[in-house]
């Protein structure tokens, strides 16, 4: 968990060997909940990398621990990250089916935040399909729920992507 941390803060180098330590430690000692977790840095650390063929093995891997562990949120985020990584490897089709799916389990969760995190992936695959009124509807979608959780970050994620709609 501190690998994810680490990342956050903008340290790669130390976030791919904190998290590579951790899920050594978490298969040594069983807990699946922290190898997913440390799965899912390496994931984004390779994807950052431009290694999207290991970071889809590593978000695939992720994604098979948060579903032994019946983790719905788990699930979905993960659904995500394969999402984003299929997009930029150019497979649309793909994405959006990871990205439906996770969006249908974040509204059965009633998670507003990650409901907004899965519209907005949506947008960029219907963007990149040059599906523009989607697109649009997508990132209003998410903006509406960032608005109401009163999250600045998202809604100007949001705006930036529909001002590149323009």
């Amino acid at each position: 968990m501190l690998g994810y941390v680490r990342r956050a803060q903008g340290d790669e180098v130390r976030a791919q060997e904190l998290s590579e330590e951790g899920l050594r430690l978490s298969r040594y000692l069983g807990d699946n909940r922290t190898a997913a977790v440390s799965l899912s840095t390496l994931g984004l650390i390779a994807r950052h990398r431009g290694d999207l063929a290991r970071a889809a093995e590593l978000f695939g891997e992720a994604l098979a621990l948060w579903k032994e562990l019946e983790d719905r949120r788990g699930v979905a985020y993960t659904l995500c990250n394969l999402g984003v990584a299929a997009l930029e490897r150019g497979e649309a089709g793909h994405a959006l089916e990871m990205h439906e799916e996770s969006l249908g389990l974040y509204e059965a969760l009633e998670d507003k935040a990650g409901q907004a995190f899965a519209l907005i992936n949506l947008g960029d695959v219907a963007r990149s399909l040059g599906d523009e009124g989607r697109a649009v509807s997508r990132y209003e979608e998410a903006m509406v729920l960032h608005r109401e959780l009163g999250n600045d970050r998202g809604i100007s994620s949001a705006l930036r992507r529909l001002g590149a709609q323009v």
